[in-house]
């Protein structure tokens, strides 16, 4: 749940897709990597080329992973298609308030972050309720001989 309100929200607020996140965070791992690599071999580097080496070298290594990320992640390359990806895997609590987020959705044609943060309400205000949190069959008292 704390995923999908999560990701509700920063499709909200206009935040980066989690795929381009993930694939700044390679670019800045793989360019740092890059940058040790040639440390290490800058004594065998020409004085005059080591700086030229180092930063052509970042520059390439830090935009290729972010391209290559890009291209063959697995992560949504959208918004609706994360929240869609949750969605999927989530097991409502609330069957109804969930039927009532796919009818909207399909009313709208669309996934929109807003109908998202509602269902999440309507989720959040089932699981509130004590009776879902043990079974009834599961109440150890109810069977107590007086």
């Amino acid at each position: 749940m704390r995923r999908i309100r999560t990701a509700a929200r920063a499709w909200e607020a206009h935040e980066n897709v989690p795929l381009a996140r993930s694939a700044m965070t390679w670019a800045a791992v793989s360019g740092l990597l890059m940058l040790a690599a040639l440390n290490v071999a800058r004594p065998w580097l020409p004085a005059a080329q080591a700086l030229t080496f180092s930063m052509v070298g970042l520059a390439v290594a830090s935009i290729g992973t972010f391209v290559f990320v890009l291209k063959r992640g697995k992560a949504a390359p959208t918004h609706e298609e994360h929240l869609d990806r949750l969605l999927c895997s989530y097991e409502p609590v609330s069957k109804d308030a969930f039927l009532q987020l796919q009818a909207n959705v399909r009313e709208r044609g669309a996934l929109d972050a807003g109908l998202v943060l509602e269902w999440i309400d309507a989720e959040e205000r089932a699981m509130s309720v004590p009776s879902l949190w043990r079974k009834r069959s599961e109440l150890r008292f109810l069977e107590k001989k007086v």
